[in-house]
This record gives structure tokens, C-alpha cells and sequence, in this order.
């Protein structure tokens, strides 16, 4: 699979709690051409050999509409290796996690703990390329050591993985400042393998930023809680039908039943909102035209 041929250019990440079918569906509807699952912790996952129940749930394979990405986290390769047999003949992409800061996962040597362990990132990789057909994506976080970063990359260059998604926050970071997506640049003159940047995009502004400054691909993924809108190329004319709709439906609701009340059927407020119910009309059926 080229990623580089993803259209939309604007893609879903792995987010605990918040990926679930129900949500990447209504991404993709927006135009999310690629989503991908809660992240698995393969170690809490695999039970002598089968899915827990709760791995089950998250990636939920039969129920996702675009191209399915399934995220994994783990340290031992041989765990990865028995997850990725099970789940590869249902998902379209495999992510493995190397960019996750929080601290217990840290301290059990997982996620992040890798982004300044560039060596030991390619003894686990080189391992896991061999075992599947399916594309490999990295995910990982900008090192407070730049060099780290450029190692990082350049070994997953070099093992042919689809490509790397880099978090542009360090660790110390975590989730929090302003970002600048800049430093791709310096990371992509010294790879071929695409980028996909992550880190505190919140509008379309920041995504041409990171599209301008070296990245293939962009993933939304904090902001797309409260705006999945901004996976749709139409996002301003559709938001403005939703909620030019959503206001007309209760002005309407409530002058009707003052109208019923006084049993009116003829005045300015009755032709009003007879006016207004065609109105309704035409930007229902316009929403529905620009979302679908």
C-alpha cells in the first residue's frame, strides 16, 4: 500500500478511550480515508495464545467502513509477532506504538521509552517486518535528542517500513505547547519512506503547515473530538448547514407551538414559518448531500 496516495492527506490516529467504530465511522464519512484502532497492549491482550475480551472490542475489524489501521504496543517480539498473525488478515495497516508518554507505560520499558533507544527499536522491528505482508507504520515522538530522532528514522528507512508517524512533542512535552512543524523537513531530506506528522494541529491552517514543511500525511487528533468536520474538504459550508439547522428546528418548534396554542393560520408569524419550513427543506437535503 502507498500511503502517499491517501487523497484526503488528513488521517485518524490511535486515541485510548476515543477510537471506537462508532467514531472512525463518522470520520471516515467526513473523509477520513484511514483510521485507526484504540492502541492494544499486546502483553495485557494476548491470553495463552487468544484475545481478551476487551482486544475484541477495541478493534472491532468487521465494523470499520475505510481502511482499517490497528494500533499495537508491546516490547517483546515475540508476543508482536503472535498478535500481528492474529489480527492482519482483518486490517488494512499495523501500527506499533514507540511514542506513548505516559508512566507507567514507560516504566515498563513500552512507547516512548524507545524514542531515545533508537538501537533497540531496530532489533524489535527487523524481527516483526519479516513475519507479515502488511504495511508497517512507526509512531514515535521527536527525541529532546534531535540525533535520536534522525536514527530512529533513518532504521526505519532502511527495514522498508510504509512509514513513520511522529508525535513533534517530546516526552517532557507530553500533550501540551505549540508546535513547530519545521524540524520535518530536517527528517525528511534524509529519508524516502513517507512522514506522517502528528502534534497540535487544530485547524486547516496547521494542516497546509505540516503538508508545506515535508509531511505526506496529517493526523487529527485531539482536535477531531470536538471537530470531526475537519476531515471534510467542504467543512465551513457543512458546518454552517448543520448549525444554521439546528437553530431553525428549535425557533420552529417553538413559534409553531405558539401557533397551535393560538391557533393561528394566517398572520406574518404563520407565513413565516411556513417560509422557513421550505428553508429547512433545502438545507437538509443540502447537508446530507455535502456529508455524504
Amino acid at each position: 500500500m502507498n500511503l502517499r496516495k491517501i487523497e484526503n492527506k488528513v488521517i485518524l490516529p490511535s486515541m485510548t478511550g476515543i477510537t471506537k467504530p462508532a467514531f472512525r465511522n463518522l470520520c471516515i464519512k467526513l473523509g477520513a480515508e484511514l483510521t485507526f484502532s484504540e492502541c492494544i497492549d499486546v502483553e495485557r491482550s494476548l491470553i495463552n495464545g487468544y484475545l481478551t475480551g476487551l482486544a475484541v472490542q477495541k478493534i472491532y475489524l468487521n465494523k470499520i467502513n475505510g481502511l482499517n489501521g490497528v494500533q499495537l504496543i508491546d516490547n517483546n517480539a515475540d508476543r508482536l509477532k503472535k498478535m500481528v498473525k492474529i489480527v492482519e488478515p482483518y486490517c488494512d495497516v499495523l501500527e506499533l506504538n514507540f511514542g506513548c508518554p505516559i508512566g507507567w507505560v514507560m516504566r515498563l520499558k513500552k512507547g516512548a521509552y524507545f524514542s531515545s533507544r533508537p538501537n533497540e527499536v531496530n532489533k524489535l522491528l527487523s524481527k516483526i517486518i519479516k513475519c507479515t505482508n502488511k504495511p508497517i507504520i512507526a509512531k514515535f515522538r521527536i527525541d529532546s535528542d534531535f540525533n535520536n530522532t534522525i536514527k530512529f528514522a533513518k532504521i526505519c528507512d532502511t527495514l522498508g517500513l510504509a512509514a513513520i508517524h511522529i508525535h513533534i512533542r517530546t516526552i517532557e512535552d507530553w500533550f501540551c505547547g505549540e508546535t513547530d512543524p519545521k524540524i520535518f523537513r530536517e527528517i525528511k531530506d534524509k529519508i524516502e519512506i513517507p512522514i506522517i506528522g502528528n502534534g497540535g494541529i487544530k485547524n486547516k491552517k496547521d494542516i497546509c503547515k505540516f503538508l508545506n514543511s515535508g509531511c505526506d500525511l496529517v493526523s487529527v487528533g485531539q482536535s477531531s473530538i470536538y471537530n470531526p468536520l475537519i476531515f471534510s474538504k467542504r467543512i465551513c459550508i457543512s458546518f454552517f448547514c448543520s448549525l444554521l439547522h439546528y437553530y431553525l428546528v428549535d425557533f420552529l418548534e417553538n413559534h409553531t407551538l405558539l401557533l397551535d396554542i393560538n391557533k393561528q393560520k394566517d398572520g406574518l408569524q404563520y407565513k413565516l414559518c411556513v417560509r422557513l419550513k421550505y428553508v429547512m427543506g433545502i438545507l437538509s437535503r443540502l447537508k446530507r448531500k455535502l456529508i455524504s
